[in-house]
């Protein structure tokens, strides 16, 4: 939805500043197809190299509508056979957003991963927050280990727009080891 709204919404002055390697309407070309670039923006941020400031990660956020101020907890799914075919990779997106809370998730993928930002409200304790998040990935694997061969990683609790790349990187170290 936040999506479809962002497409539709009309020409800022300055958009580009947000996104300067990325255009708007370059990013309204990547929505209306599968693209594992049109999150490169977002993903650039997740990275701990990334050299943006606080108020850049925020802006990119506001884009994707992803509010970073909410707590999170960080899933990613890993496809372990997943090579270079996008179906699998589609298939598993579809079923994810089927079964997840449309209001409180924010999904992103790439190549042979999905990465699920769970989100929570401020109030909401770090042990309940992991807790959930933990029954969370339980359940998920349990519904799609039968049709993927795949891999589980879940972060700690984090808030802020500085822990973004924190809770993704987590996430990648609970399936690597």
């Amino acid at each position: 939805k936040a999506l479809e709204a962002y497409q539709e919404a009309p020409e800022e002055p300055g958009a580009e500043k947000c996104i300067p390697m990325l255009k708007r309407e370059d990013i309204r070309k990547e929505a209306a197809g599968f693209s594992n670039d049109f999150f490169a923006p977002f993903l650039q941020v997740l990275h701990s190299t990334s050299s943006k400031t606080p108020d850049e990660i925020r802006n990119i956020c506001n884009i994707y509508n992803f509010n970073p101020d909410l707590k999170r907890v960080c899933m990613t799914l890993q496809l372990q056979n997943a090579g270079e075919d996008k179906e699998e990779l589609r298939e598993l997106i579809a079923r994810l957003r089927n079964l997840l809370n449309a209001d409180k998730y924010f999904l992103i993928y790439s190549h042979n991963f999905v990465s699920v930002f769970l989100l929570y409200p401020l109030a909401d304790q770090d042990l309940d927050i992991i807790t959930k998040s933990y029954a969370l990935s339980t359940s998920l694997f349990k519904e799609l280990e039968s049709r993927f061969s795949l891999r589980i990683g879940i972060s700690s609790a984090h808030f802020g727009v500085e822990t973004i790349a924190v809770s993704f990187e987590e996430s990648f170290k609970a399936i690597t080891g």
